[in-house]
């Protein structure tokens, strides 16, 4: 049950059932690359179970077991017939595994499928969720990822929040320099800007965007009009997700019991509900349909934030969407209304470089209105004025304004980060990098050997060398062309050919590793560049808009920031 490289080979039923003796493996329900989920039994109670099983290297990583430790200890303390339990959790050959409570039920993600729920059942969903979550931050735990895919429905739609991978106690505070994860869209703007600060109103504000979605079935971020205005809900439902949303935490309820009560509210007073077919949503500016919107201010310790779709790799041992999209016993279905929009993955959070002690949380502007289209007027020129000259230095040339904003320093801890996201990876490739010029220089050896006379070995092989150490000092490349005299001899030039495929195909493989960090790299300059222009420096929007423009420009630019990043 080894687990190759190009991913994770979920091992059969069969296969597990020497190593759990206490369980009976049923059937695989989920697999991914990032482990397998499957349905047993615990025989000793004779009661069912999900056991979720990691590949072999995850149990290697001593700080990755010592998350996943703190996962299940952290839900095993919870007892809420809204939370999913666990039983227990443990290493088996070398595989990490936990057993948890068997929800034969699919996500609130997949059930709604991005429309609108009808608000009688979005507020008995919503109170449950509340009340899960109260408990949880009753016994100190806070979750730090809320969202439809982290709810799991059972077979009678009570609403199970699962997925505490990401949770940690209300009395430990992130570290400073610490890679923080969350999902943008559902994060509140003090993970990012004030990480330092985080408690359960992190929760509530993540709760409101939820609350919002459910009326709507779209994020504010893609809609920030009231729920009333979009779907015609009752407008008291604007008030509970303006307050859950605030910006600023000390304004937000304290308490997710106290969400739930205001929701009970509208329940027990509700008129007959109306539903009309929601409004369309009104044009956004186009920075905010560039980048997800996210509030941030640039107090010198702004945040780098992690793109959306973009799987939280340190966080693969979590309850992902993946596990309980598949039912045995399909729920009815939530009554909705509208259309399905695309899921929001998690995404990891990476802290700005210039991050030092936290500052008040101001209050975010209200999204501003875009300003309506006025054809321009073009003036005749006058003669008697003319064009000002901007040439530098020239008389009447207006300087720009420098950046107030270390872009540097800021671009800098980015790439590191990033970097530091697939350092093992880039390890791998200079390792196939440096075996594919070994595996040549020995297979020209041998075909040296077979075409010249033997009085001509010693020159060749001295060639040869001359050869290997000069692309060795190029970072193992196979270079272009062979150099003189070894080019002339038909046979190496092919070699040199069929190595330089192979490394092409190395290359390519290390730019698919590439991929995801370049996103979240992209991503988190977005938001930076949104907080600098908020910020009034737009000289250093500028030259962060330009970094943009060079990675989108060129598919080699990212990868080659990697690769000098990790020389260095």
């Amino acid at each position: 049950m080894n687990t190759p490289e190009d991913g994770f080979h979920a091992p059969l039923p069969k296969e597990l059932a020497p190593l759990f003796p206490n369980y009976q493996i049923l059937s695989l329900i989920a697999k991914g690359g990032m482990g397998s989920v499957y349905h047993a039994i615990q025989t000793s109670l004779e009661r069912e179970i999900a056991v979720k099983i990691l590949p072999v290297e995850f149990g290697k990583d001593p700080e990755f077991c010592k998350g996943f430790e703190a996962e299940a200890k952290a839900m095993a303390k919870l007892n809420h017939p809204n939370l999913i339990s666990v039983y227990d959790f443990g290493e088996v050959d070398g595989m990490l595994f936990i057993a948890m409570e068997y929800v034969p039920g699919q996500s609130l993600h997949d059930a709604c499928n991005g429309c609108a729920v009808d608000p009688a059942e979005v507020i008995r969903l919503m109170t449950g969720i509340c009340q899960g979550l109260a408990h949880a931050h009753g016994h100190g735990i806070l979750h730090r990822d809320i969202k439809p895919g982290n709810i799991l429905l059972d077979s009678s739609r009570q609403p199970k929040v699962g997925d505490f991978g990401l949770a940690r106690p209300l009395d430990v505070q992130v570290q400073d320099g610490e890679t923080i994860f969350g999902t943008p869209g559902y994060t509140a703007p003090e993970v990012l800007e004030h990480p330092l600060t985080v408690d359960q109103r992190a929760d509530i504000f993540s709760l409101g965007v939820l609350l919002h979605e459910l009326l709507t079935g779209q994020l504010p971020d893609s809609d920030p009009r009231p729920p009333s205005a979009i779907s015609q809900c009752d407008p008291r439902f604007d008030a509970v997700v303006r307050r859950a949303t605030h910006p600023s935490p000390t304004q937000r309820y304290p308490s997710a019991s106290e969400m739930a009560d205001a929701l009970q509210k509208i329940a027990i007073t509700a008129g007959p509900k109306v539903m009309r077919t929601p409004s369309p949503a009104p044009p956004r500016p186009a920075l905010a349909r560039r980048h997800s919107k996210q509030s941030s201010k640039n107090n010198g310790g702004g945040m780098l934030v992690g793109l959306i779709l973009v799987a939280a790799v340190a966080a693969a041992f979590l309850f992902r969407d993946e596990i309980f999209n598949k039912p045995a016993t399909s729920p009815s279905p939530l009554p909705v209304v509208g259309q399905a929009k695309e899921p929001v993955i998690p995404v990891p959070i990476v802290p700005d470089p210039s991050s030092v002690e936290p500052e008040p949380i101001v209050s975010a502007p209200e999204p501003s209105k875009p300003n309506p289209v006025v054809e321009p007027v073009v003036p005749n020129p006058s003669p008697l004025m003319p064009e000002p000259n901007t040439e530098p230095g020239a008389l009447g040339a207006v300087t720009p304004a420098p950046p107030k904003f270390d872009v540097d320093s800021f671009l800098a801890h980015a790439r590191s980060v990033m970097i530091g996201r697939c350092g093992n990876e880039v390890v791998k490739h200079d390792e196939a990098l440096k075996k594919n010029l070994s595996n040549f220089q020995g297979d020209a050896l041998k075909l040296m050997k077979e075409n010249l006379p033997e009085n001509f070995h010693a020159a060749g092989k001295r060639e040869l060398e001359e050869f290997v150490t000069r692309r060795q000092a190029d970072g193992n490349r196979m270079g272009e062309e062979l150099q003189r005299p070894l080019k002339f001899k038909k046979y190496l030039v092919e070699l040199h050919q069929e190595h330089q495929t192979k490394e092409a195909q190395i290359d390519k493989e290390l730019a698919s590793v590439f991929a995801e960090p370049q996103k979240t790299y992209l991503y988190g300059l977005g938001i930076k560049i949104k907080a600098l222009r908020g910020a009034d420096d737009p000289a250093a929007a500028e030259r962060i808009e330009a970094e943009v423009d060079r990675v989108t420009a060129s598919p080699d630019y990212f990868p080659s920031l990697m690769l000098a990043a990790k020389k260095k």
